[in-house]
């Protein structure tokens, strides 16, 4: 099929065999609804934690070689030291820090722009890809995932057709033809089937859809759900996109529906460890710097030392660890690799 055969709303069937493509603006059409009080009673709640979590989260999310699929068993602690007091204590931990850092940096710029753009989004790519790997637009037949160990593999759309779909994408993604919860991820899996770049799709497709959801659900709502499709249940989720490809909508809305109640359960779960720390350290001493996990003091001042592990000084500070909160973290970071391998077992 030619490329000016390819007309807005249309189901395209590529040239590449059992690789039909679904041109967003179709998608109007797909509707339905979910009860969603939970994320949106969430939203604020962590009003002091959320930032704790920004690398916790992103760390999972930013992809690069030192991220693989699986958990990265890198110390929580290590992660914070580095990004608040930089004294972090090995350079894999300096690494991965890094690429969760990129990935916040691109993940802030896209939620400020007023108006995507493939401009835009291809200048976010470059920032997330590894240094030495491919950069730009592919111009070559690639497949997600891998056909050995994935049944439901498969090649993207053709790398001819990326500039028209690339159009429709973002037209649906500005449209208001639907909710911010369909768009961002309807938005990301048709992100996946065009796969336009060289390198870096996953990670650019992952950001794209927090930059949708983070304003509205904040950032623990809206990573739970990523890592969900990511790392907890990837292989129903590669299922419900190959039927979304072939037109059944069935699978996608009851792995939507699994992952919701997934997120709404996980963070039912991050409430109740912030709910006990906040009650071990009493309401009276309830105080933003309480809510970090690394602090930095006058070397004359004290703290709480029983919420409070003296670490080092640096420059005129003392540097502290809040051991409460960072437990808090390990907890949660317990209960996910429970999930994981609750889900890897079935």
């Amino acid at each position: 099929m030619k490329n000016e055969n390819i007309k807005s709303g249309q189901l395209y069937e590529s040239n590449i065999e059992n690789c039909p493509v679904f041109i967003p603006e179709k998608l109007s059409l797909f509707k339905f609804e979910f009860s969603l009080q939970k994320l949106k009673r969430i939203k604020g709640s962590f009003l002091y934690f959320e930032s704790q979590f920004e690398l916790y989260f992103y760390k999972f999310l930013s992809g690069g070689k030192s991220l693989t699929n699986d958990f990265v068993d890198v110390i929580v602690q290590d992660l914070y030291l580095w990004k608040s007091a930089n004294v972090a204590r090995s350079v894999y931990v300096k690494e991965v820090v890094n690429a969760a850092i990129k990935y916040e940096k691109v993940v802030n710029i896209l939620i400020r722009n007023k108006k995507l753009t493939k401009s835009v989004l291809l200048k976010q790519n470059k920032l997330l890809r590894p240094r030495g790997k491919l950069f730009g637009i592919r111009e070559t037949p690639m497949r997600a995932g891998d056909p050995k160990t994935n049944k439901y593999a498969f090649y993207c759309a053709p790398h001819e057709c990326i500039n028209e779909l690339f159009v429709d994408l973002i037209q649906y993604i500005e449209s208001d033809n639907s909710s911010v919860l369909n768009k961002s991820l309807i938005g990301m899996i048709q992100f996946i089937f065009i796969h336009p770049y060289k390198d870096g799709n996953g990670r650019t497709s992952r950001a794209l859809f927090l930059s949708q959801m983070q304003p509205k659900y904040g950032l623990s709502s809206s990573s739970l759900f990523l890592i969900y499709l990511k790392n907890i249940n990837p292989e129903e989720y590669y299922a419900a996109m190959h039927g979304f490809r072939n037109s059944n909508f069935e699978k996608l809305k009851l792995f939507y529906m699994q992952a919701i109640v997934w997120v709404n359960q996980s963070l039912d779960e991050l409430q109740d460890l912030f709910d006990g720390y906040v009650s071990k350290i009493g309401k009276n001493k309830f105080k933003v710097e309480y809510s970090q996990i690394v602090i930095k003091v006058d070397l004359n001042q004290r703290v709480d030392e029983s919420v409070f592990q003296f670490h080092s000084k640096k420059a005129g500070k003392n540097i502290y660890i809040n051991t409460a909160l960072l437990n808090v973290l390990n907890q949660f970071d317990y209960y996910l690799r429970y999930e994981l391998r609750k889900h890897q077992s079935n």
